[in-house]
């Protein structure tokens, strides 16, 4: 549902938006804080694992599934169709007979439903600087009404304030960290220049220092994001691979229409259209090719004026734009198409990221065009062909070899299905997350 928050004229801080009631015409915070209390007393029978099955695991005991407990996942950024929120965390929680909630932003994609995950959707602020301002305070006091017992947050901007309420309010906060936060500041260039973009990234991660170990689990993407933690984390790495069962029952598209009368290879990008994703190097390469190579893009437009500079470029009329699709669209675009690119430029964040959508492609059976970065050859050897993500020159070179090798086309589509299906699956992280939270139920740890 999409419930219309009050984002006033008004700039309030995160401690009155809960202490003083602002909000005239909702439930002040009063009100929903002494509901808390009577909801907490209510559940304190449960909470002491009466009539539940404990177990041991490596000298820590903890109760290994307590169903019922109420969990809300929560994003100011993220939308209703979110591949990791929501069709991964959010719906595996739900089996395990967690009541879970997720909240997001219904900007950010069209609107799904669930018979086991009840999703909340929230109008925010357009504008990045109110959306960091008031978000945090408009998602929180709606997480505050699912009466949870857990709140697993996803953005920045979250972490201090969802501190502050588990304090308040006795309720256990997971931080959910897809992004080496410091270092995707860097690429922000909305932020203005890279001076500036150093101090918030420096000031993140100072204060990072002291916040992240005061939650009760901290669920890392990658291993280099758990390596960055301070001590003290509780944490868990949570690896973003595909649900390859999901990803099955995915049909490819019926049809998506060359714009040549010969055969030609059809090229898939999906993800976030903006000059440091490689876009325009695509481009340009598929242009050098001269039809015998279609490009097809699927993705959220960061920047208007970059989406006019690359309609005005000549080797556009090779290129089919299909908007920002919802993950199952995206997933059948895929299926349609040859070959997945993701040249991805060396910034910080890339090179030691694991990137979702090539994994994807993998589980799609489809090779990979992708940036030549150390961690990547070694993660997607025998499923990729590797290139310098600024030379558009080699990266239509390769897009020619497999014009011209189909053996070698098939050998990195069955290589990147079978790896998907043996080590970058979502079937096997989902214990990890299960495993993460057993722990947040623990009566006595070492």
């Amino acid at each position: 549902m999409v419930r219309y928050s009050l984002v006033g004229t008004k700039s309030v801080a995160w401690d009155s938006s809960f202490t003083e009631g602002r909000y005239g015409n909702e439930e002040t915070s009063l009100q929903l804080g002494a509901l808390m209390s009577r909801w907490k007393e209510a559940d304190a029978p449960g909470r002491n694992g009466a009539g539940l099955d404990a177990g041991q695991d490596a000298g820590t005991r903890f109760v290994t599934a307590i169903p019922g407990k109420r969990i809300t996942l929560v994003s100011m950024g993220r939308g209703p169709g979110d591949p990791r929120a929501m069709y991964k965390e959010a719906r595996f929680l739900a089996s395990l007979g967690y009541q879970v909630t997720y909240i997001c932003n219904a900007a950010s994609g069209p609107m799904v439903t669930d018979d086991h995950v009840h999703v909340d959707t929230l109008n925010m602020p357009t504008s990045r600087l109110a959306r960091q301002m008031h978000g945090p305070s408009i998602v929180l006091r709606e997480a505050l009404r699912s009466r949870p017992d857990v709140v697993h947050v996803f953005d920045p901007a979250l972490i201090g304030p969802a501190l502050r309420l588990g304090r308040r309010y006795g309720v256990k906060v997971v931080l959910d960290l897809a992004e080496d936060n410091a270092k995707q500041i860097l690429q922000k260039s909305y932020l203005g220049a890279m001076a500036v973009r150093k101090l918030g990234s420096h000031i993140y991660r100072r204060m990072s220092q002291s916040w992240l170990p005061q939650a009760d689990l901290v669920i890392a993407a990658t291993p280099s994001i758990a390596e960055s933690l301070p001590a003290g984390c509780q944490h868990v790495i949570v690896r973003n691979f595909p649900a390859i069962t999901e990803i099955d029952s995915v049909p490819p598209l019926a049809s998506a229409a060359s714009k040549s009368s010969t055969p030609v290879l059809r090229v898939v990008y999906v993800g976030g259209i903006s000059p440091i994703r490689g876009i325009r190097e695509l481009i340009l390469a598929t242009g050098m090719l001269q039809g015998a190579v279609e490009l097809h893009l699927a993705g959220p437009v960061y920047d208007d004026r970059f989406l006019g500079e690359l309609e005005s470029m000549t080797a556009w009329q090779y290129c089919h734009y299909h908007g920002w699709l919802d993950w199952q669209g995206s997933i059948a675009l895929v299926k349609t198409c040859d070959v997945g690119a993701c040249v991805l430029q060396a910034a910080p964040n890339h090179v030691e990221s694991l990137p979702v959508k090539v994994f994807e492609y993998m589980a799609c059976g489809r090779g990979s065009i992708i940036s030549s970065f150390p961690l990547w050859r070694r993660l997607f050897v025998g499923a990729a062909l590797f290139v310098d993500p600024t030379n558009p020159t080699s990266i239509a070179q390769l897009m020619e070899q497999l014009l011209a090798k189909p053996a070698l086309l098939r050998r990195l589509s069955e290589r990147g299905r079978l790896l998907a299906e043996q080590s970058y699956s979502w079937e096997s992280e989902a214990q990890r997350l299960a495993s993460g939270y057993a722990g947040l139920w623990t009566v006595t740890r070492r």
